[in-house]
Protein backbone atom coordinates (compact mmCIF):
# COMPACT_ATOMS: atom_id res chain seq x y z
CA UNK A 1 0.00 0.00 0.00
CA UNK A 2 1.33 3.37 -0.91
CA UNK A 3 0.38 6.96 -0.38
CA UNK A 4 1.89 9.79 -2.37
CA UNK A 5 2.05 13.48 -1.64
CA UNK A 6 1.60 15.80 -4.59
CA UNK A 7 4.24 18.52 -4.91
CA UNK A 8 1.79 21.17 -6.13
CA UNK A 9 -0.48 20.85 -3.11
CA UNK A 10 -0.53 19.02 0.19
CA UNK A 11 -3.29 16.59 -0.72
CA UNK A 12 -2.29 12.96 -0.28
CA UNK A 13 -3.22 10.53 -3.06
CA UNK A 14 -3.67 6.90 -2.09
CA UNK A 15 -3.19 4.11 -4.62
CA UNK A 16 -5.89 1.52 -5.24
CA UNK A 17 -4.06 -1.20 -3.31
CA UNK A 18 -4.02 1.02 -0.21
CA UNK A 19 -7.74 1.77 -0.59
CA UNK A 20 -8.57 -1.89 -1.12
CA UNK A 21 -6.57 -2.85 1.95
CA UNK A 22 -8.47 -0.30 4.03
CA UNK A 23 -11.80 -1.61 2.72
CA UNK A 24 -10.78 -5.18 3.58
CA UNK A 25 -9.90 -4.13 7.13
CA UNK A 26 -13.43 -2.75 7.53
CA UNK A 27 -15.38 -5.45 5.70
CA UNK A 28 -13.38 -8.66 6.12
CA UNK A 29 -11.74 -8.01 9.48
CA UNK A 30 -14.84 -6.24 10.88
CA UNK A 31 -12.84 -3.28 12.16
CA UNK A 32 -14.78 -0.06 12.85
CA UNK A 33 -14.20 2.75 10.36
CA UNK A 34 -12.95 4.99 13.16
CA UNK A 35 -10.33 2.43 14.21
CA UNK A 36 -9.10 1.92 10.63
CA UNK A 37 -8.95 5.70 10.24
CA UNK A 38 -6.67 6.04 13.26
CA UNK A 39 -4.50 3.06 12.33
CA UNK A 40 -3.91 4.18 8.73
CA UNK A 41 -3.94 7.94 9.28
CA UNK A 42 -6.82 8.42 6.84
CA UNK A 43 -9.94 10.48 7.51
CA UNK A 44 -13.21 8.68 8.17
CA UNK A 45 -14.72 10.67 5.30
CA UNK A 46 -12.14 9.24 2.89
CA UNK A 47 -12.86 5.70 4.08
CA UNK A 48 -16.61 6.23 3.65
CA UNK A 49 -16.04 7.57 0.14
CA UNK A 50 -13.88 4.56 -0.77
CA UNK A 51 -16.59 2.22 0.52
CA UNK A 52 -19.25 4.04 -1.54
CA UNK A 53 -17.04 3.90 -4.64
CA UNK A 54 -16.67 0.15 -4.09
CA UNK A 55 -20.46 -0.19 -4.08
CA UNK A 56 -20.70 -0.76 -0.33
CA UNK A 57 -22.84 0.99 2.26
CA UNK A 58 -20.53 2.80 4.71
CA UNK A 59 -23.26 2.82 7.36
CA UNK A 60 -23.43 -0.96 7.45
CA UNK A 61 -19.95 -1.85 6.19
CA UNK A 62 -19.12 -3.89 9.27
CA UNK A 63 -22.47 -5.70 9.29
CA UNK A 64 -23.91 -6.54 5.87
CA UNK A 65 -21.17 -6.18 3.26
CA UNK A 66 -19.41 -9.48 2.89
CA UNK A 67 -17.27 -8.75 -0.16
CA UNK A 68 -15.48 -5.59 -1.16
CA UNK A 69 -15.41 -4.72 -4.83
CA UNK A 70 -12.01 -4.08 -6.36
CA UNK A 71 -11.57 -0.35 -6.92
CA UNK A 72 -10.67 0.58 -10.46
Amino acid sequence: MEKQKSKSNRRIRYDNAFKQGAICMIVDQHMPIKEVSKELGVSTDSLRTWLKNAGLDPNSANKNNSHAVIIK
